[in-house]
C-alpha cells in the first residue's frame, strides 16, 4: 500500500503543476490527462485515494528474482564440468557415485527451472534518496545513491525456433521479452525489468532518461504498476519530468 500512497502522491503534484500532461495512472498504468487525473482516480481507485497522504519516506517493491538466473545457470555449467572431468579421469562409476551425480543434476535444474519460472523473490527498497536491490535468496545487496542516470530499453531472449520448426534451416533468434528500466551511477547498477510497460517515453520528458540497447539480463521483473510507482519515486526526487 505504500508505494500507492507514494504514488498517487505525486502523480496529484504533477497533475497540479503540469495539466497539460499525460500522466500513467498509478492505480492501472492506464495514460490519462492530468487535469483529468483527480477524476480518474476518484472513479476507478477511490480506495487508494482515500489512504492517499502525503509522499512516504520508504517504499518496497517486489518482484520476482532474475539476478540469481545467471549464478543458476552457473550452477549447471560446474556440474558439467565436474562430470566431466569425473568421466575423464577413469574413475570407477559405482552406484553411489551415479547416484549422486544424478542428485546434484536435479538439484540445480531445480533451481534454475524455479529462477526462470520467478518463483524466487527479490525487493526493491527505496528510502528518500538511497535505491537498494535486495535478492538472491536475501543474500545479496545492491546500493545506489540518487541522483542516478536512467536508461530505458529492450529485454530480450533466444528462442531457438527449432523446437517448432522441423527444418534443417531453423536458427536461434532473439525475441522481445519486455521493458527495462535502469539506474545507473558510477560502476553501479540495478535493472528493473517488466513483460508489460506503460511507456516511460510516453510519459516523461527525454531530457531525464537515455535509450539503451537490448539486454539480455535484468536484476528483477515487477508488473506494470510496479514500474509506475518506481516512475514516480524518480520523478518525485526530480529525475523524471512530465512530457508536454
Amino acid at each position: 500500500m505504500a508505494e500507492i500512497i507514494q504514488a498517487v502522491a505525486t502523480a496529484r503534484r504533477l497533475a497540479g503543476a503540469h495539466p497539460q500532461a499525460t500522466l500513467p495512472c498509478p492505480g492501472c498504468a492506464a495514460s490519462v490527462k492530468a487535469q483529468n487525473l483527480e477524476r480518474h482516480l476518484a472513479k476507478l481507485h477511490a480506495g487508494a485515494l482515500q489512504a492517499a497522504g502525503g509522499e512516504t519516506q520508504r517504499v518496497t517493491l517486489g518482484g520476482a528474482d532474475r539476478w540469481i538466473v545467471r549464478p543458476a545457470i552457473g550452477l549447471v555449467v560446474v556440474w558439467a564440468v565436474v562430470v566431466t572431468g569425473v568421466f575423464a579421469s577413469g574413475v570407477a562409476l559405482t552406484n553411489p557415485l551415479m547416484a549422486g551425480i544424478g542428485a546434484a543434476l536435479l538439484v540445480v535444474f531445480t533451481v534454475l527451472l524455479l529462477a526462470l519460472l520467478g518463483v524466487f523473490r527479490a525487493r526493491l527498497v527505496l528510502e528518500h534518496d538511497h535505491v537498494q536491490l535486495r535478492c538472491g535468496l536475501g543474500l545479496v545487496s545492491r546500493s545506489l545513491q540518487l541522483p542516478t542516470e536512467l536508461e530505458v530499453g529492450s529485454l530480450i531472449e533466444r528462442k531457438d525456433s527449432s523446437l517448432t520448426n522441423l527444418s534443417s534451416n531453423a536458427v536461434a533468434e532473439d525475441r522481445r521479452v519486455g521493458r527495462y528500466l535502469r539506474l545507473v551511477n558510477g560502476g553501479r547498477a540495478i535493472t528493473v525489468g517488466a513483460a508489460k510497460a506503460a511507456g516511460l517515453g510516453q510519459h516523461w520528458a527525454a531530457g531525464g532518461w537515455r535509450a539503451g540497447s537490448k539486454r539480455r539480463g535484468w536484476d528483477i521483473s515487477v508488473d506494470r504498476e510496479t514500474m509506475i510507482a518506481l516512475e514516480y519515486y524518480l520523478a518525485g526526487r526530480g529525475l523524471l519530468q512530465p512530457k508536454v
